[in-house]
């Protein structure tokens, strides 16, 4: 209690205001400044679409160059097959 006998806590009304007040809005942008921003960000998409396929182009650059044919696995002569003879089966027990 202060030396007038007011609490503290209290304002003059007896409550405390906690009012909120929202952000003053930002001034609208001007359309050609939007249109501008929105052709601008659509030529850096085209221009990196363009870059992306001229990577891919030289990629696959080699493939094209080849002459071999694409896709198909060159014929390697493979030695002929082992054929390992098993030992005759015994019985488990005698007779």
């Amino acid at each position: 209690m202060s030396p007038a006998g007011h609490h503290p806590m209290r304002s003059q009304r007896g409550h405390l205001r906690l009012a909120y007040t929202p952000p003053a809005d930002a001034p609208p942008r001007a359309r050609a400044l939007q249109l501008l921003r929105a052709m601008i960000a659509r030529l850096r998409i085209f221009f990196t679409n363009l870059l992306a396929l001229a990577g891919a182009v030289l990629a696959l650059a080699p493939l094209l160059v080849r002459r071999g044919p694409v896709g198909h696995r060159t014929q390697v002569p493979r030695p002929a097959a082992r054929v390992i003879p098993l030992p005759p089966r015994r019985r488990a027990s005698p007779p």
